[in-house]
């Protein structure tokens, strides 16, 4: 089939005008209804370039969550205490103090009772770590009463304070700043300590029975804590 001039001529204005949409960047043009003689082709730009989400490409919560877990590596595991409160820096060789409430101390072997100790955080098999984790106790009031609540009376330690549970029959009075039970000097001038009780064995003779764990001492005439030694 022969082509006119003029089919010819109007066949080269429709390349010329999808060429010009393309190079212009319109993906809006519809090639196949412009000429029929594009029908089937499809221009390679037309279709926009697949590009990865950009979080992929730049790492976006995937890397800051990297980044905190590498931070955390680097320091001391983070302390808690009921009964006080840890202040201070969780990095290498870096200090943290722990502070413990009223009437609680820290659990060490540093000598007397403290409120606050601080320790630092040290590399151990290349690993952040401390090298102890020491914790806030309940100060034991029973054991620093002098008469550990008198002869009839057994002690029960409370949080800055203490109870005198006293033998039916025995009222609580107090004597200089502690509580007793009956007269402090009523066992033989024995006061049994805050863990005994003066037990009436004969007319004559009383002696102090010691709760659990504790033993009499003559030399102070009180029951007194047993301490076992290691095998």
């Amino acid at each position: 089939m022969r082509t006119t001039p003029a089919q010819g001529a109007k066949s080269l204005q429709s390349w010329q005008r999808l060429l010009a949409s393309l190079l212009l960047g319109s993906t809006a043009v519809n090639a196949e209804e412009r000429h029929p003689a594009l029908q089937g082709l499809r221009p390679t730009m037309a279709a926009p370039l697949a590009l990865p989400p950009l979080r992929e490409l730049e790492g976006g919560e995937e890397v800051e969550a990297k980044a905190t877990e590498k931070e955390a590596k680097k320091q001391c595991e983070l302390l808690h205490d009921p009964h006080g409160e840890w202040k201070g820096s969780r990095l290498k060789n870096e200090a943290s103090s722990l502070f413990c409430r009223p009437g609680y101390a820290v659990t060490n072997n540093r000598g007397p009772e403290i409120d606050e100790v601080e320790i630092t955080c040290q590399e151990v098999d290349g690993e952040p770590a401390w090298p102890e984790k020491p914790t806030c106790y309940n100060i034991n009031d029973c054991d620093g009463l002098k008469w550990g609540c008198g002869a009839f009376g057994m002690c029960t330690d409370d949080v800055r304070n203490y109870t005198c549970n006293c033998e039916k029959g025995r009222a609580r009075t107090h004597h200089g700043n502690e509580t007793i039970c009956g007269d402090a000097t009523s066992c033989d001038g024995k006061t049994c300590g805050p863990y005994g009780i003066c037990v009436e064995r004969s007319k004559d003779a009383r002696v102090c029975e010691c709760a659990d764990g504790f033993w009499f001492n003559n030399a102070t005439q009180s029951c007194v804590r047993r301490h076992c030694t290691p095998l």
